[in-house]
């Protein structure tokens, strides 16, 4: 605890920190806790990440879940588990190898090997999503290469364009309620696995 915590030595069990800002470039044999304004993790780890921040980066790789809390989240590893994001800005530059759940104001998204569900602002996809995916957003893009495998059911302004899904596409109207949190409407998506922050579910 501290200021700035920083630390570059192979960590056997699990890491716990609270700073203003947290630099992990060691392995971590366990989970990762941490709570900071910045948090920045670059090497592999080996449990579980849960991080809440106001800006988080992992380039590292994790062979457990990802669980983030920020205002920017920035996710360029590979996450072995399941990936829940809570952010103003999430960019998911990676790959999930399970399921991902996102509640942002942004997001951008790269591979994901399982399901996703999304609740944003606008939404960008930028790889290749091979499970189902339920998307709700003012606007969704899609990155030239990208493309939803399974069924795609989603709701925002602008229709998509069936070419970038490969499953069955069901449209539901703009201005479904928002009142219920993305937590406790999809807990079931990510195997009852949820990370809920403020929203007291």
């Amino acid at each position: 605890k501290g200021e700035e915590l920083s630390r570059a030595e192979s960590i056997k069990g699990n890491y716990y920190a609270t700073a203003a800002i947290v630099q992990l470039s060691a392995p971590v044999s366990g989970d990762v806790i941490a709570a900071a304004g910045n948090v920045t993790i670059s090497n592999s780890i080996s449990g579980d990440v849960m991080i809440a921040a106001g800006q988080a980066s992992i380039s590292g790789n994790v062979l457990g879940d990802a669980r983030i809390a920020a205002g920017k989240a920035e996710l360029s590893g590979i996450v072995d588990g399941d990936a829940i994001i809570f952010a103003g800005e999430a960019d998911l530059r990676g790959k999930v190898k399970g399921d991902a759940l996102i509640e942002a104001g942004a997001a951008k998204i790269g591979d994901v090997s399982g399901s996703l569900h999304v609740d944003s602002g606008t939404v960008k996809i930028n790889g290749i999503i091979n499970g189902s995916a339920t998307i709700n957003a003012d606007s969704i893009e899609f990155a030239n290469g990208s493309k939803i495998l399974g069924n795609l059911n989603y709701s925002s302004i602008k229709r998509v364009d069936d070419k970038f899904v490969g499953g069955k596409i069901t449209y539901i109207e703009s201005g479904v309620s928002k009142e219920k949190t993305l937590c406790s409407r999809t807990a079931h998506c990510i195997k009852n696995k949820t990370f809920c922050v403020g929203t007291g579910h």
